[in-house]
């Protein structure tokens, strides 16, 4: 490894960011990197974390629009390393951990992805994910990425990554909130076989003024619509399958002799039909999706 930039979305964040700052510069002393740098992408804040960031002798890059992917896709825009590391301004993801990624990267691997589940090897402190989080909805999503997509990682929303910026750069993207975070991972892990998934520990945020910007319902509700529009058509293919099979069998159970007497197995038969009619050309259409959005040629 030649060069690494470090890119920090930050939403007011004036309180954690130092301490974060002040982990990479630690890290880095160590290291001995050729070329570093380190890029905080500020998407609007109203406190004083720019100021911070300034005194800490950083890149400071301003995003209007708002929203976690568009901070991020900004930040690696203005990127000018071999290698980019992205985690949170609210220092839950402990930038210690960078030798981590450093060491994967000097072993060749062009991907290093954090993991923060116990099953996995990683670690989630008390206090630091929501109940909701860790035991539904990130597994659900990571589930559900793995069925759709085939790819073989365990925690699709963990923001503490690193990657060459050359392969990266083999994608575009679209993704503006935290959707981004599974974009990427998937897109990552169809452009190279030299992709790894390695344990960290998440702790309690350490945010006194600001919330976080990842909001349970809605995110999620944008990430499984996103999994379900441009993932594997094979689930909606199986599912037509299913109803045409229910409407074959309603349609035989009818009785023509009693034309004029709508019956229950014919009204099903019809519902089954046109459900069966419609999975096939959400198929059709996820397919066309998929292929537009860069997740198949």
């Amino acid at each position: 490894m030649k060069s690494l930039s470090i890119v920090i979305p930050c939403l007011n964040e004036e309180k954690s960011l130092p301490s974060c700052l002040e982990k990479i510069k630690q890290v880095l002393q160590k290291e001995n990197i050729e070329k570093t740098e380190i890029i905080v992408v500020d998407n609007g804040s109203t406190d004083k974390s720019i100021e911070v960031a300034q005194k800490f002798n950083t890149k400071v890059i301003k995003e209007n629009k708002k929203g976690y992917g568009s901070a991020l896709r900004t930040g690696i825009k203005h990127a000018s390393s071999e290698y980019i590391a992205f985690a949170d301004a609210d220092d839950s993801y402990d930038f210690l951990e960078l030798d981590k990624f450093i060491q994967k990267a000097r072993e060749g691997f062009e991907v290093i992805q954090g993991c923060r589940f116990k099953k996995y090897g990683g670690n989630i402190l008390v206090g630091a994910m929501p109940f909701s989080h860790q035991y539904f909805g990130n597994p659900f999503l990571s589930f559900m990425t793995k069925l759709f997509f085939g790819i073989k990682l365990n925690d699709v929303y963990c923001g503490f990554r690193m990657y060459k910026k050359s392969m990266y750069e083999k994608n575009f993207y679209f993704g503006s909130g935290h959707e981004y975070t599974v974009e990427s991972a998937i897109k990552f892990y169809y452009s190279t076989k030299k992709y790894i998934e390695i344990p960290i520990t998440l702790h309690k945020d350490k945010r006194t003024t600001s919330t976080s910007t990842l909001n349970t319902l809605t995110d999620g509700f944008k990430t499984l619509k996103f999994i379900l529009l441009v993932g594997s058509q094979i689930p909606s293919l199986v599912i037509s399958l299913i109803f045409m099979f229910i409407s074959i069998k309603y349609f035989t159970k009818f009785d023509f002799t009693f034309m004029s007497h709508m019956d229950t197995n014919f009204l099903i038969s019809v519902v089954s039909f046109f459900a069966a009619i419609q999975f096939i050309f959400f198929s059709l259409f996820a397919n066309v999706a998929s292929i537009y959005l860069g997740f198949k040629k």
